[in-house]
Order: structure tokens, then sequence, then C-alpha cells
């Protein structure tokens, strides 16, 4: 290539980006960390942004799969240990502990411009402590959630980092309380959650009779929330089919991983029920009533302004630790944010089958309750902002470079 022709391309490279020059894009870099499975889903969605704002950034992080096909180099995968549970992570301390210092070493020789961290606070936190007296803008990106519990991080978090940005309403507020400059952007999945087929094209690629009820259950993301939680529902469904015959099931299984696991729960049930990781958002669309485990799902489930039942069972020296740190009335998203009991909730022992039945029943018997849960979650989807939140957050973080 001659010299003016290299002079031509770069010129339409960077044509969009007049700020800065070429060679400082070049150089820009950005580390984004996260562990978990739904950190990895915003981070994707977030590098997916700053690219489109600036295709030139050089991005690397902690993630996973999702991250990866966003474009950014992923120097380790921790997502896959998101899928056990919240003592059964203590194998793998020594894993994490070498993790997190070859991940100091990478950013020392990096210098990136700026360093997100999206959730994960276990992780995360300890990274920040090793790199606050690096001159380098730290920001939180869907901070832990201390107003359920770690309410002694806040100080931790004000004197760690450079800059907040939370995805729920209320944060806000709290964060700025200690003086760390905060944004609010709205939820992610609200650019995510979007139905694309009919009621009438699902059904019919599911091989349901669309003048039945409809139940799907989600079991969980995590080996261990599937284990507890999935014979529960299946002990449920068959209870309902006694007092409702014509009633249809289905199972959205959170990953192929997931898909196994459900399939040997519900060989060792002796049942069989159609289990599927395909049109998430447009079977929900379609259900009557969901049976969810406590999680991210519950936002996705208020999205689409579906009756949902939460229940959700933890080992027992998980609950016996839980139940000391964790002071709020509720542990679905939603009632969390509405500030009330919208949706039912059945938490450990009070998520029994039985005990379950007459509320399931009264859902899918009265369309009016259904449809009072409908309306309010309309409210809780209100508040949760409106779309293009990872934009958002993305023009706040290219603001700091």
């Amino acid at each position: 290539m001659n010299a003016r022709a290299e002079e031509e391309s770069i010129a339409s490279i960077t044509a969009s980006v007049p700020s800065r020059k070429y060679s400082e894009y070049m150089m820009a870099k950005i580390f984004i960390i996260t562990g978990d499975i739904s950190g990895d889903l915003h981070g994707a969605l977030l590098a997916k942004s700053l690219l489109e704002k600036e295709p030139l950034l050089q991005i690397f992080g902690v993630g996973g799969e999702r991250m990866k096909a966003a474009g950014i180099k992923i120097l380790f995968d921790l997502t896959r240990f998101s899928l056990v549970g919240f003592v059964e992570v203590a194998r793998y301390i020594f894993l994490f502990r070498r993790v997190l210092y070859q991940l100091i070493v990478r950013i020392k020789e990096e210098r990136p411009d700026v360093v997100i961290f999206i959730n994960y606070p276990g992780f995360n936190l300890r990274v920040a402590e090793k790199i606050k007296d690096l001159p380098i803008p730290l920001i939180y990106y869907i901070g832990p959630q201390v107003w359920a519990w770690g309410k002694g991080r806040i100080k931790k978090i004000v004197s760690l980092f450079t800059k907040m940005i939370t995805i729920l309403p209320f944060e806000k507020a709290i964060y700025e309380k200690e003086g760390l400059s905060t944004s609010f952007v709205g939820h992610p999945l609200l650019d995510v959650v979007k139905p694309t087929e009919s009621k009438e094209e699902i059904m019919k690629h599911f091989s349901l009779k669309e003048k039945c009820s409809l139940v799907t259950l989600l079991p969980g993301s995590r080996s261990c929330e599937v284990k507890r939680v999935l014979p529960v529902m299946v002990k449920l469904t068959r209870l309902i089919r006694k007092e409702k015959k014509e009633t249809q099931f289905a199972i959205l299984a959170a990953s192929s991983l997931m898909e196994k696991e459900i399939e040997k729960i519900l060989k060792l049930e002796k049942i069989s029920l159609p289990v599927t990781k395909e049109r998430k958002y447009e079977l929900i669309k379609s259900s009557d009533l969901i049976l969810t485990a406590s999680g991210t799902a519950t936002v996705e489930i208020a999205i689409l302004e579906r009756p949902m039942i939460i229940l959700y069972k933890v080992s027992p020296l998980a609950y016996f630790f839980l139940k000391r740190i964790v002071k709020l009335p509720y542990i679905g998203m939603v009632n969390i944010i509405a500030k009330k009991e919208i949706v039912p909730e059945f938490i450990q022992r009070r998520a029994n089958a039985r005990g379950i039945l007459p509320t399931a029943l009264a859902l899918l018997n009265q369309r009016k309750k259904g449809e009072e849960i409908s309306s309010q979650l309309k409210e809780v989807k209100r508040a949760l902002g409106s779309p293009g939140a990872a934009a958002r957050a993305a023009k706040i973080i290219l603001e700091r470079l």
C-alpha cells in the first residue's frame, strides 16, 4: 500500500472519531471485569456500544463467551464457576487467587485508560483494592447490592471508585449520599427482552394447544439452584394437572449445561416435560403463569408483564448465613423495586408444592388476579427507565477517556 492509499484508509477509519487522533484511539485501552453469567451479558452489551461509538478501542476483559463474541479479548473466563453455589465456590479459592494476581500484573503492564467492573463484588473489590493507587479511573457499572446485604461495603466502594453507574432507580441516592458520583442509566434488559414471534407461532412451534393454559418453569442458571428448585416445580406440575388436566408445561433451560441437568432430574422424577433454551422471551410472553427461581429472570418476566410465582431454596448452611445478613423483606427484584409483594414468593421451607398449589391455581383460574399482577409489573417496568442503558453507560465511560 502506497503512502497516499494508507492516508486515505486511516482517514476513512477515523471519520467518526474527530475528537481524538487516530494514534490515540489505537492506544486507548479499556478493561471490563466480571465473573457471572448476567455480568457477561451486560459486559457484551456495553462493549458493543463502546465499539459502535469508537471502533478503534482495545478492550480486554475477564468474562465469558458473550463478551468474547462482542469483541473483547478475554484474558480469563470465570463465568463457568458462577454455575456453582454460595458455599461450593469455596473449593476454587486458590484458583481465584491465582487469577486475581495474574490479572493485576496484566493491568499494570497494559496500563488501561479505564477499568470497568460489573457486579461480582467478591472478586472485583479485591482487584480494585490492588490497583487503586494506579492513575486509572475505576468505574463500577452495576454495583454490588449493598442495599440488600454488605452495607459495610459502601464506604469501601466510595474510597475505591471514580464513578458508579447504576441500572436500578433507587441505587443512585444510596451512593450519592456517600459522596460517590453516580449516574442511573436504566436497565440494559429493556433492549434485550424483545419477543419477535406471536403466541400462535410459538404454540405451533412447540406443538402446544393455544386454548389450554401454559405454565413455564425457569428453575435457575446454577446447578445447585436447579437441583433444589426443579423437583419442587415438578411436584407442583403434577398437583396442578390433577386439578386442571388440560394444563400444559414447558421448561426453559438457562444453558446447554443446565439443559442436561434438567433432563437428569426429570428422569429421576419419572416425568416427561418439554425442555428448551430457544425462544425464551416468546415462550414467557405466551405463558399464563411462570414458575421461576429468584434472579435476573424475574426482571425479564416483569418486562414482559407476565404473572409469576418466585420460589427459591439454598443449602441450610447458606440460608443460615444469608438470613443474618440480608435485611430485606423480599427476595424478588420486582418486589424490591415495587417496595411491596406484587409477585408471590415462596422461600426455603415455604417452597413446597402443596403450599404453592392454591396460589398457582388462583392465578390460572382467576384471570383478574393475573391481570392485577401484570398491571403492577407494568409500573415496575416503567421504573426501570427507558431502552438504551448500555449506550448511555458507554457515553459516560468514553467521557472518562
